[in-house]
């Protein structure tokens, strides 16, 4: 599994090289405690739920609870990131949107037999 990672980084690195240029900023902008801690809350509650959905069941209680609760804290990122000022990624209702309509993807991507079978 880690091999097949190398070339992946390999290119991600040679793309790097190429295209990210160093740049200064004369205003640099302040560090967005909010923005951070409700990204990474919410991360690590949907993150938990999908991973321990073909454990526990899609149904349970305690999936439905952390993915829940993870959406909530996006819905309440972007709120909050759309009255903050001098964001590096804009960040918009039609970025939930395509969330959302990420996760039926991620779902099948770790549905249960399949799950089992390569574990």
């Amino acid at each position: 599994m880690f091999y097949g990672n190398v070339p992946i980084g390999a290119a991600a690195l040679a793309f790097g090289a190429i295209f990210l240029r160093q740049r200064t900023e004369t205003q640099p902008g302040h560090f967005d405690l909010a923005g951070f801690l409700l990204s990474g809350i919410d991360l690590g509650l949907v993150m938990y739920g999908v991973s321990e959905g073909p454990d526990l069941g899609w149904g349970s209680a305690e999936v439905l609870a952390t993915v829940a609760a993870g959406a909530a804290l996006l819905i309440a990122m972007v709120a909050v990131e759309q009255r903050n000022a001098g964001l590096v990624v804009v960040v918009g209702w039609s970025l939930l949107a395509g969330l959302v309509r990420a996760v039926p993807v991620v779902m099948v991507g770790v549905h249960p037999p399949v799950h089992s079978a390569c574990g």
